[in-house]
Formats: C-alpha cells, structure tokens, sequence
C-alpha cells in the first residue's frame, strides 16, 4: 500500500484508507476504493514532478519564506524595534524551523489565539510598545490587544482591519517598515515645527513687552511665525525615498494614524 506523507506548514497529512473506513462493508469498500484511486493519482502526479520508487513516498510541500522579510526583519532592526517574536497556531517545529531561518531568536507554535493575546497582554502590561501583524481572522483578538494592530489586507481583511490600527492594503510587507519611517518622520517634523513656533512666539513676545515690537507689527510677526510653522509640517507629507529597500517614493497605500508607530 502507498503511503502519501505529506508535510506542510500546518504539520503532517497521512493518508491511509482504513482510518476512514467506518461504514457497512459495501460502502466501506466503495470508500475504501475511492481513497485508494485518489491517493494513487496524487503519488503519480508528485511522483511525475519530483520524481521518487513505487512505495511509501515522502513529499515535503513546505510553504516558503514570504521574499523580502529577512530585508524587512533588517529595516525593522535599523528603525529602532529592539525585539522581534513568533508567534503561530501551526505546529511548533515548523514555527521553530521559519524563526531560525529568519534569524528570529523568540518563537512558539501551537498557540491558540486567546494564547497569543495573553502573550501580547503580557508584554503591553511590562511596558513595552508592541505592534502585532496578522493577516487571520484569528489574529484579530491579537491585534486589538497590541499597542498598534497592523492587518495585512491586500485580499480583504475582513475583522482583521477592524480590529487592528493599522492596514496594510497591498502584498508588500515591506510597507510595514515604510510605515514606521513616515510615522517617525511625521513626529520629528511636528516636534520641530511645535518648539520652533514657540520659541519664535515668546522671543517675540518678550521684545514686545519691553515695547520693542509695536501691537500691529506684534501681530503680523506672529501672523508670518504661524505661516512659517506650517510650510514646515508640509514637508511631512512629500513622500520617503531614504529609507525603502526598493529605493522608490512611498505611495499612500496605508491606511494608518501614523503617529501610533513612534513608542
């Protein structure tokens, strides 16, 4: 008898007739020979693309490593996320396997979703800033537990966008580190233009209390600080090229209150 061993992220699939074999002979017979036909033609079919004996085959159909996210994992780290974690249902070894590919020291697997909010709820309450990204309707619990909920979209996200902070509407996770350096960005320009107005605003008022600055032109050198305050803001919405792996503009394909990302 063939024995189709097939590995996936989500564990390992063996089938075998007898397991579901249940009913009365007649139909256990049909249904035995029914599983029979099929597992014959998916050993042939995998047999035919990699090749392998007559007998047990053992076929590993493991889903990749997402291209870029070893990039992404090295932006994070530049950008200031001092720690990163895995944290998934699927099964423990296969979870382990992806983290030590990706370089990620922190893993677990097996982790049912009110587990992986308990996780979450730890860190949030030890003070740290945590962002969780998902794209499952079971990472939803997750998402509205973290400091900021980051949703992968890019297919309808469902309860998963609105249980998260942020959405990510395109399959690029590559946004997720322009979304922190826009946010970054975003506060620094705002800090600058909130202590540069006021700093011109009291030298401006200290001139005119020593009847330095007449009340008209007090209020026209305080008209001309307003204004400069906000040609400065404008800058936070031209685009970021600096930091992008792909060395391109960013384009507003992030629905995100971008102050959220800066802890």
């Amino acid at each position: 008898m063939h024995r189709l061993h097939i590995l996936t992220a989500c564990g390992a699939l063996v089938c075998a007739a007898p397991a579901f074999a249940q009913g009365p002979p007649p139909l256990t017979a049909r249904l035995s020979s029914a599983i029979e036909n099929a597992r014959e033609n998916i050993a042939d079919h995998i047999r035919g693309k990699i090749g392998g004996a007559e007998g047990e085959i053992a076929a590993a159909l493991i889903v990749g490593v997402r291209a870029g996210i070893p990039e992404l994992l090295s932006r994070l780290r530049t950008l200031g996320v001092t720690r990163t974690l895995l944290l998934s249902g699927d099964q423990s070894a296969n979870v382990h396997g992806v983290a030590k590919e990706l370089g990620i020291s922190e893993a677990a697997g097996d982790l049912l979703p009110e587990q992986k909010v308990n996780v979450i709820r730890d860190l949030v309450a030890s003070g740290k800033g945590v962002a969780m990204i998902g794209d499952g309707t079971n990472d939803a619990p997750a998402l509205s537990t973290a400091t900021v909920g980051i949703a992968l979209a890019s297919h309808g996200g469902g309860i998963t966008a609105e249980a998260a902070d942020v959405v990510i509407l395109v399959d690029d996770l590559s946004r997720l580190a322009d979304g922190i350096l826009i946010g970054k960005r975003t506060m620094r320009i705002a800090r600058q233009s909130i202590w540069f107005g006021l700093g011109l605003s009291a030298a401006a008022a200290g001139v005119a209390a020593l009847g330095g600055i007449a009340p008209v032109q007090g209020a026209l050198l305080q008209e001309i600080i307003d204004v400069a305050v906000i040609l400065n803001a404008l800058r936070a919405s031209k685009a970021v090229t600096g930091g992008s792996s792909r060395n391109s503009e960013v384009p507003p394909r992030l629905s995100v209150s971008l102050p959220a990302f800066v802890q």
